[in-house]
């Protein structure tokens, strides 16, 4: 008998899947040992959008602060301090990643690119 929804299984794979395409578009074809670090520099652009929404807009940081169950001995302040300081620190981060994966220019291939 067939199943009628999809399981979590289904959805690891669809978004594993959906996520190598993104970072092939984005990045190109990189070696093996570098896609784990480019999945890290995905998932922190699309966090910092997350974070840089919740700090400019006060409505979204609102709903995103209820959506989330925060521990009753941490104030809500702090979490929206944290935000902001994730979305100074998230884009350096990420840059600094990023000129991790590039490769250096004895290592390129000659010819085609």
């Amino acid at each position: 008998m067939p199943r009628s929804s999809p399981s979590s299984g289904d959805f690891s794979a669809a978004s594993s899947l959906a996520l190598g395409w993104a970072t092939v578009l984005l990045f190109g074809r990189v070696p093996q040992s570098k896609q784990l670090l480019l999945t890290g520099i995905a998932f922190g652009s699309l966090g910092w959008v997350i974070v840089a929404l919740g700090v400019l807009l006060p409505d979204v940081g609102t709903f995103l602060l209820a959506a989330v169950p925060v521990p009753g001995f941490i104030q809500p302040n702090w979490i929206r301090f944290a935000m902001l300081l994730a979305a100074i620190i998230l884009p350096s981060s990420s840059v600094s990643a990023g000129s991790s994966c590039s490769m250096r220019p004895t290592d390129r291939q000659a010819g085609r690119s």
